[in-house]
């Protein structure tokens, strides 16, 4: 009989846990209730926790008229405010500096192709290889054009991947978006954008 409980001799000195791969996180709803109370906040504790992909970035979408430092100051305000962790200056540095903004209304191609033009602008500085998950913080009419929008004009290269991730919510909310949700994203991904009850649960 073989035994399954031996440990691997080839694993030896070597890390068991999972490495996150690089990627760009855009938000869309970049500025709403659940990333202000959630996503920023459950970001930042992976960033403590050094559980986010060292070549990372955040890219936040909205109708909103923000730029990167007024919406690294809501950010700020959010982490502030919601965070279980208080915010750790060497820390914060290196995640703030990774939020970025795209004003934009959700039913203008332009303003995907100006997201666009920002993430390729931004990913070669970050050394993201057109990784990329779109997390969809939106009313539950505008997840389906927002996602097919967004992913359609660039399509992955071999070396890429586009994930589509809606909102426990919204997606909850409109039965039209049944089967839209990825299915297969980063573990740390996951924790951050979870959404425990009751909703006002400090972020973990």
């Amino acid at each position: 009989m073989i035994d399954l409980t031996t440990e691997n001799p080839l694993m030896a000195g070597l890390s068991t846990q999972l490495q996150p791969q690089p990627c760009s996180f855009v938000i869309f709803g970049g500025a709403g209730d659940l990333t202000r109370r959630k996503l920023l906040a459950g970001l930042y504790n992976l960033a403590l926790d050094g559980v986010l992909p060292a070549n990372f970035c955040v890219i936040g979408f909205a109708r909103t008229a923000l730029n990167d430092d007024s919406y690294r100051e809501l950010a700020r305000e959010s982490v502030e405010k919601f965070s279980r962790r208080a915010i750790q200056e060497p820390y914060w540095s290196d995640f703030v500096r990774r939020l970025h903004w795209v004003s934009g209304p959700f039913d203008e191609p332009e303003a995907y192709a100006a997201l666009g033009e920002r993430l390729a602008e931004l990913e070669p500085s970050f050394g993201i290889p057109n990784n990329r998950i779109y997390y969809l913080s939106i009313a539950p009419s505008l997840i389906n054009p927002t996602r097919r929008a967004s992913i359609r004009p660039w399509v992955p290269g071999v070396d890429g991947r586009h994930t589509a991730i809606i909102s426990e919510d919204a997606n909850r909310s409109s039965s039209a978006n049944a089967g839209t949700t990825g299915s297969s994203w980063p573990a740390w991904a996951a924790r951050a954008t979870s959404r425990p009850s009751p909703a006002n649960r400090r972020a973990t």
